[in-house]
């Protein structure tokens, strides 16, 4: 990785926790530390699913 990705996946990684904060914020009741873990991995793997899908060449028929 180059300086200018680096602080791209930086910018990235702001943006997801300022966004993952604002939902665990409206939230009535607090998760548990499991809870947030689960949810955590849930989420990383739902990304890299959805990246790995939208970053596949496309073939036209």
């Amino acid at each position: 990785m180059n300086e200018n990705d680096i602080t791209e996946a930086k910018e990235l990684t702001q943006e997801l926790l300022s966004a993952t904060l604002e939902i665990l914020c409206k939230k009535e009741r607090a998760f548990s530390l499991p809870q947030l873990v689960v949810a955590i991995n849930a989420v990383k793997g739902a990304l890299i699913h959805q990246y790995t899908e939208l970053t596949k060449p496309q073939h036209h028929v």
